[in-house]
């Protein structure tokens, strides 16, 4: 060891060489002064291994200072940095250096000042030997690495921040070259379509040079697939390229999205009720009307009479579906099991038809709080759609029965256990631009219909505290999932 003292790099012994001049630069008063005016902190401690010195940075590290005896050690409250274990009189370097002559150096450790407060040090131990290689005293130094072990931690931890992070974070250059990207980043770069050594896609590639021309970050919410993201693009480097930080928003954005649409349907439930029962009220005077002429007319001139009722009967149908979407049809709730009264509406829907339904589920029971008369029109207008959307009405429906339980809200739907009813066809599909309206009132993409019973659906299925929801591809069919509430435990649930 190189001896601080003395200059001997053979040995430890503490001595005092050279002429009167040297000996005068080496006194104990100047030494002890450079000792004073050191950055890093120091102990010294006589042969028993009492603390008998400490300078000013020591005392600043531990908030003050206390001179004790190795048996006394556990006054300095540490904690070994890489397994947190406590350190014991024993352990302390200081100690072992006095009792073992043993060196120890940068022994990276966690201490309680006598302030209370933490910190990191980093701390070593020496022995000061005799020409005979006895212990005569040891020194030990103390170096405060709080800071730079936390700004090291500051560093580690962004540097991991783009592998750990599970939403895609990725690097793009003004020409649209993907320079990285996390882990988290693959399905949002399989929903693009992105193949690695090509250019990312035009409407990002648009955004990456609008970000570098202006030189300023900026947000948007995107859609890619069947997913949504929000997006933040920040230029980086003298605009040479762009950090892409993403974030998946779909569960947000399908909440926000059903909640708009319930409330539209509550807007449109106000309208359509003023027009129903003021269309209701005609229908009911014209009726009367009828009544009185068919009684005053002979029965063979009666033939446009009874062709008016017939044409009265259809628009009464569709005033009691206009009652029905509103607030004036509130269900008459019983308990029952849901299967019964879904293949019921089904086999009627089913009639005259070529089309073939199969069920999956439907072994067990589903108990439910519902309307029979309700729930079977749901059912039925669902059924129709789906035939309507297949060539020729022929092909096959699915009709599968399961359970679910919500975890936390989700949509307009609470959590809780609900009974899921899925019908699937073999239809075209509904396009993108369009399946956002298909329960509005009135809405249509064929030539027959009233572009009702979608909308008197969702109503129905809304009020029982359920809800409607559809997905659909074009050229692979359409399903539509109707959840009500479950009223008993099923034999086997899915977590939603």
């Amino acid at each position: 060891m190189h001896d601080p003292v003395s200059g001997d790099q053979s040995g430890s012994t503490v001595t005092t060489a050279g002429n009167e001049e040297s000996s005068k630069l080496l006194s104990t008063e100047t030494l002890f002064r450079v000792l004073e005016e050191m950055p890093i902190g120091v102990y010294i401690a006589d042969k028993e291994g009492q603390i008998i010195y400490g300078n000013s940075e020591v005392k600043k590290i531990w908030s003050g200072m206390r001179y004790v005896g190795p048996d006394d050690f556990c006054e300095y409250k540490g904690w070994w940095l890489d397994s947190g274990e406590r350190i014991t009189s024993e352990q302390w370097a200081l100690s072992r250096a006095i009792k073992q002559s043993e060196q120890s150096q940068d022994e990276e450790i966690i201490i309680e000042c006598f302030d209370g407060s933490r910190k990191i040090i980093r701390n070593s131990a020496f022995p000061l030997l005799d020409e005979e290689q006895n212990v005569t005293g040891a020194f030990a130094l103390n170096q405060d690495i709080t800071a730079q072990k936390s700004y090291i931690g500051e560093i580690e931890h962004l540097a991991a921040f783009p592998s750990n992070n599970p939403n895609p974070v990725l690097q793009i250059s003004s020409r649209g070259a993907l320079l990285y990207h996390n882990p988290g980043s693959e399905r949002f770069l399989s929903d693009l379509g992105y193949a690695e050594g090509t250019k990312i896609n035009d409407e990002l590639c648009d955004i990456v040079k609008e970000t570098l021309a202006n030189g300023k970050s900026r947000q948007t919410d995107m859609q890619i697939a069947d997913r949504y993201y929000s997006l933040t693009f920040t230029p980086v480097r003298e605009k040479e390229y762009v950090n892409v930080y993403g974030m998946d928003i779909t569960a947000r954005w399908l909440a926000q999205h059903a909640l708009h649409k319930y409330n539209k349907l509550e807007s449109l439930r106000h309208l359509a009720a003023g027009i129903a029962h003021d269309f209701n009220n005609l229908l009911a005077g014209i009726y009367g009307c009828i009544d009185l002429a068919q009684s005053e007319c002979p029965a063979v001139d009666c033939s446009y009479l009874d062709t008016a009722l017939t044409t009265m009967d259809r628009a009464r149908t569709i005033t009691q579906q206009l009652i029905t979407f509103t607030r004036g049809g509130e269900p008459d709730l019983r308990e029952d099991d849901i299967v019964s009264c879904i293949r019921t509406g089904a086999s009627l829907a089913m009639e005259g038809t070529t089309a073939i339904v199969k069920y999956s589920g439907e072994e067990r029971s589903y108990q439910c709080r519902f309307d029979t008369v309700q729930i079977d029109q749901v059912i039925r207008n669902i059924v129709q759609n789906a035939l309507q959307a297949m060539p020729d009405g022929g092909g096959i429906i699915t009709i599968a029965f399961d359970t679910i339980t919500l975890l936390q809200h989700s949509g307009t739907l609470s959590e809780g256990r609900y009974v899921k009813i899925s019908v699937s066809d073999q239809g075209e599909g509904i396009a993108p631009d369009v399946i956002d309206q298909i329960f509005d009132p009135f809405f249509t993409t064929r030539g027959v219909g009233r572009g009702l019973g979608l909308t008197t659906s969702i109503s129905i299925v809304t009020r029982h505290h359920g809800t409607i929801e559809v997905e659909s591809r074009q050229g692979n069919g359409s399903t539509f999932h109707i959840y009500l509430p479950a009223m008993t435990s099923p034999h086997s649930d899915s977590a939603g």
